[in-house]
C-alpha cells in the first residue's frame, strides 16, 4: 500500500501555493472534498462550499471564486454558491469569461 505522503507527492504543498499567491495568481475554491456537488445533500453541499472558503481564507485572505468540481452543478448548487462567492467557473467550450459567470 502506498503511504499517504507518496499519494500527495504530485500535489502542490502549502508553501508552493503561497508562492503562487505572492506571484499575483488568484487562489480560488474548488470545494472542500472535490465531490460532485450536484449529488450532495443540502447539508453536505453547504458544508463543502462554505468550509472550503473558510479554510482558504484563513491562509490566503479573501477568496472570491469557486470552480465546480467536474463542472457539475444545478440550480441548488448555484443558489448555495451565490452566498459566499462572487463568481463561479465551470467548463464550457470556448472562452471562459469571468464576467459571464458572475452572480
Amino acid at each position: 500500500a502506498e503511504s499517504f505522503r507518496s499519494l500527495l507527492a504530485d500535489y502542490m504543498n502549502l508553501n508552493e501555493v503561497h508562492q503562487l499567491a505572492k506571484g499575483g495568481h488568484e487562489i480560488a475554491s474548488h470545494s472542500l472534498r472535490h465531490c460532485n456537488l450536484a449529488q450532495l445533500s443540502d447539508a453536505n453541499l453547504d458544508y463543502d462550499i462554505n468550509a472550503s472558503k473558510l479554510v482558504l481564507e484563513s491562509e490566503f485572505g479573501t477568496v472570491h471564486g469557486l470552480a465546480y468540481p467536474y463542472g457539475s452543478f444545478d440550480d441548488r448548487v448555484e443558489q448555495i454558491a451565490a452566498g459566499p462567492y462572487y463568481y463561479v467557473r465551470y467548463p464550457e467550450k470556448g472562452y471562459d469569461s469571468l464576467l459571464s459567470n458572475r452572480h
